[in-house]
């Protein structure tokens, strides 16, 4: 289950999405003030180019279907994902 949490720093949205094999851990999924998604998950963190993962995707879609909006929205390059306190 997809679950926004409180953002801070600068990003203007974040989620916690759990793992397909532990169900119990969760990634942090954020979107920053430049438009640009972020995950804390190891294969965003260590892609080059970076590319929206699978836990970024799913964001996305669960984020448009909560607001009636289209899935689509085109993947940027992003920055090192930041060190988050949760």
């Amino acid at each position: 289950m997809i679950t926004a949490i409180q953002p801070h720093s600068e990003f203007v949205e974040m989620y916690n999405i759990p793992s397909d094999r532990n169900p119990k851990f969760t990634y942090v999924v954020a979107l920053n003030s430049k438009n640009t998604w972020t995950c804390s998950c190891p294969a965003w963190v260590w892609a080059k180019p970076r590319m929206n993962c699978k836990h970024i995707t799913r964001v996305i879609e669960w984020r448009a279907k909560q607001n009636n909006l289209p899935a689509a929205e085109p993947a940027k390059k992003a920055t090192r994902f930041s060190e988050l306190e949760i």
